[in-house]
């Protein structure tokens, strides 16, 4: 058998690029161990143990003996020990099954997998494990949605050259009567394997983690006229030989050996050759996205005026179930309507987030619109941004407070684009400052700002682009004609705004005598009511 050594296969994987050469992976119980799964070898020590203790010793060594069970290297028995395990009832296996699984969350060398198979170039997965990681890691770490053919019955939704990553469980999902007895992982259904074969002409397998212990997978490799480039069967450094069915496969197809230290340890390798960066800032950059989201939904139904008065009550009361983090508070002083106890209830959540920056600059938009307390409120702003001088939200909204309160007009253009630089989509701080332009008579600046924040945010949200819409409708109409329909179409599709900016709006356009100002304070009413 030919051995490659793994830094040169790393190289020839991962830079060695052409359009034609295309890898895909074929990743066995090996994979899953360093996520915490347990391996097939494993499981059968342990139900061999098991079996012990329950049967009679007699009994035992007569199945044994008529299995032909290898004490030695139980694993390569694992459908026979299965199926004698739990003989008396396979959902029993099931249960076995689903509880090794539950909870485990993938390793980091699912993040490289996941990056490399979002790609599109080597995106096949196929594996004899149940587990749910490969899928996993892709939500986790991409926002790439995976076909996942867990049963033979989804077979002929496998294409080559689908752009979409795909996963094929040989021995189905975990949820889905996973086969794990002799008769049923002995060989591949029909439309699986045909399947299968298509892939094969055009991918290259890379295997990690798979003992070959099964008969359906190894067997169906075998029977293969052609693989692409052969297959590379990465194995552990720890270990002393490779079954010698494996190294036949290899040298069936001209292929290497490849050791290797771990799953991890080689994807993450892998990454490094793809020039892959860390993903632990990605990973909280999503989770703020969607926990950022899920509060603003909630803050949504708690503050519209179509929303029932039940309904209200019973977003406070979920929420009033939840951790007394500085959310909690948040929507506690939105559900309060006396003033003196929304100041007590700010004072009594920043005690007990003494650290959290939103719940600051919350109190301080609070102390500047409901209790004019302006010099308190700029104290609890620059608070904020000495906690967190990176929340582009707090930062925009301290620069709406010196433009609109002190007037400090150079400032707080200065804290905008300091805001923008860290999130150049942010709705409030891109309205905001074009806002501030208006006011600054720069209507230049502020069309140039409206441009692109359109296109940087443009399919991203209606709310958003009804927004910038009528910003470019009602100062630049006659270089763009098109808004007039654009908002028309908004406005019939029964799309909401906050309605913010449209009194300095009209108040520029009057001023400068725009042909269509009464059309422009048509428009703004037709919002305002929404």
């Amino acid at each position: 058998m030919k051995v490659m050594k793994l830094k040169e296969f790393r190289e020839f994987f991962c830079k060695d690029q052409r359009e034609d050469k295309r890898f895909c992976f074929i990743l066995g119980a090996g994979a899953s161990k360093q996520s915490g799964i347990p391996t097939g070898s494993e499981l059968v020590q342990r139900w061999m143990k098991e079996m012990q203790e329950r049967l009679d010793q007699i009994e035992i060594n007569e199945w044994i003996k008529k299995e032909n069970i290898d004490p030695e290297n139980p694993a390569r028995d694992y459908p026979k020990i299965y199926a004698k395990r739990f003989c008396r009832d396979p959902r029993d296996g099931y249960e076995c099954l689903e509880k090794a699984m539950d909870g485990r969350e993938p390793s980091c060398g699912y993040s490289v997998l996941a990056q490399i198979l979002a790609e599109g170039h080597h995106n096949i997965v196929i594996t004899t494990n149940f587990d749910s990681l490969t899928e996993d890691a892709l939500f986790i770490y991409t926002k790439k949605k995976p076909l996942v053919v867990g049963h033979e019955a989804l077979a002929n939704f496998i294409k080559p050259f689908m752009k979409r990553p795909i996963i094929v469980k040989i021995h189905r999902d975990l949820l889905f009567e996973p086969k794990s007895g002799e008769e049923e992982t002995s060989v591949i259904a029909g439309d699986l394997k045909e399947n299968l074969t298509g892939i094969f002409e055009y991918y290259t397998p890379i295997v990690i983690g798979y003992g070959g212990n099964d008969g359906s997978l190894m067997g169906f490799l075998k029977e293969l006229d052609n693989i692409k480039n052969g297959i590379y069967w990465c194995y552990r450094e720890s270990s002393k030989t490779l079954d010698q069915r494996i190294v036949c496969l290899i040298e069936q197809f001209d292929g290497f050996g490849v050791q290797i230290p771990g799953f991890d340890e080689v994807m993450l390798q892998f990454g490094a050759g793809f020039g892959f960066s860390p993903l632990g800032d990605k990973i909280i950059e999503l989770a703020e996205e969607r926990s950022k989201k899920y509060k603003e939904q909630y803050a949504r139904i708690s503050e519209a005026k179509s929303v029932s008065r039940e309904t209200k009550e019973a977003a406070s009361s979920i929420a009033s179930r939840g951790k007394k983090d500085w959310w909690y508070y948040e929507m506690m002083v939105r559900k309060e309507q006396d003033i003196e106890k929304s100041d007590q209830i700010y004072r009594e959540g920043i005690k007990e987030n003494p650290k959290n920056a939103a719940l600051f600059g919350n109190y301080a938009i609070f102390l500047e619109e409901k209790r004019n307390s302006y010099d308190k409120a700029e104290e609890y702003y620059l608070k904020a941004l000495e906690i967190d001088p990176e929340d582009a939200n707090n930062i925009g909204n301290y620069a709406s407070f010196l433009a609109d309160r002190r007037n400090s007009y150079e400032k707080a253009e200065d804290y905008y684009l300091k805001a923008l630089e860290i999130n150049p989509k942010h709705a409030n701080n891109i309205g905001n400052f074009a806002k501030l332009l208006i006011k600054k008579r720069n209507l230049d600046g502020a069309k140039k700002l409206i441009q692109k924040a359109f296109y940087l945010n443009k399919g991203e949200g209606k709310d958003l682009e009804l927004e910038i819409w009528f910003y470019r409708y009602a100062v630049f109409l006659k270089d763009y004609p098109e808004a007039d329909k654009e908002i028309e179409k908004l406005l019939a599709e029964g799309i909401t705004s906050p309605g913010w900016y449209l009194d300095d709006v009209l108040e520029v356009a009057k001023e400068q005598g725009h042909p269509d100002f009464d059309k422009l304070k048509e428009y703004a009413d037709k919002i305002s009511a929404i």
